[in-house]
């Protein structure tokens, strides 16, 4: 299996975080839960589209060009075949600064992006999808990201900012905390994350906690054991760190082993940002 991330061009990094490329047979991509980042992407499958998969077992094929919206609880996905896929990690607000949609419409849907921006994924498919390699496929998915662009450079919305000093508090704060430091009042800062973000900031902030217990995991703070690790991410409630495990990563903790091939390890904090291409 190969998996690679890739820095945006400089117009892109306003609202794009990463583009990533994952290719390989189905028997070598772990299928379990992936858990929610904060962040939505757009998701182009130039081999064969994975299958989303409800909560009941029933699945349904996934579209070739998709926008996978906020999610607030593990997403099951099976991979069919041989994938080749591509994607743009948008950033918090990046999805409400490139089509001007309530994000909340999109919470927990994983979207044919036909439905959001007809354009836009008319070119997904034809310039990106047909390609037969996986570096083209991230090249002419950054064209046609920075086509689709603004033409005036945005100033930083409020979700933006206040999503940024999240991260860098590792979620560390209240939700009045964070909407005092933004001058907003309770009811503007739960717009404002409605709107741009599509989940509120409360959760937007348990979301962030969980990412970073998972990247301590990675880099081996783990071997002290799970406990150990919540307590120093601000989850002193046990009961509520595994409630909170369970909600984000589709299983309590202590059953939880995902590989280095596994989709929830590659999307979440213990396998993404490895490797950064140029």
């Amino acid at each position: 299996m190969i998996y690679r991330e890739f820095r945006p061009s400089p117009a892109l990094r306003p609202i794009v975080e990463r583009l990533w490329w994952l290719e390989g047979p189905a028997e070598m991509i772990g299928g379990e839960p992936i858990p929610p980042d904060g962040h939505a992407e757009i998701i182009v499958h130039g081999g064969d589209p994975f299958a989303s998969v409800a909560a009941d077992g029933a699945s349904t094929v996934q579209e070739r060009v998709m926008l996978a919206g906020q999610a607030t609880r593990a997403v099951h996905v099976a991979p069919r075949g041989y994938a080749r896929m591509v994607g743009a990690r948008l950033s918090a607000s990046g999805a409400h600064a490139l089509f001007r949609l309530p994000q909340s419409e999109l919470t927990d849907q994983i979207a044919d992006l036909h439905v959001v921006d007809r354009a836009l994924a008319r070119r997904l498919r034809d310039d990106v999808a047909s390609r037969e390699s996986g570096e083209e496929m991230v090249a002419a998915l950054d064209r046609a990201l920075a086509s689709a662009m603004p033409s005036a450079r945005p100033a930083p919305s409020p979700a933006a900012r206040a999503t940024a000093l999240a991260r860098a508090r590792r979620g560390l704060m209240r939700v009045g905390d964070l909407a005092s430091h933004l001058d907003l009042s309770a009811r503007q800062i739960e717009r404002v994350f409605r709107d741009e973000v599509g989940i509120s900031p409360k959760l937007f902030l348990r979301i962030v906690r969980f990412q970073e217990v998972l990247g301590a995991i990675r880099g081996g703070a783990g071997e002290t054991g799970w406990a150990e690790v919540a307590a120093g991410h601000g989850f002193y409630d046990q009961a509520h760190f595994i409630r909170d495990f369970k909600t984000f990563a589709g299983r309590p903790p202590g059953s939880w082993h995902v590989g280095d091939a596994s989709l929830a390890s590659i999307f979440s904090a213990l396998g993404r940002d490895q490797e950064i291409s140029p």
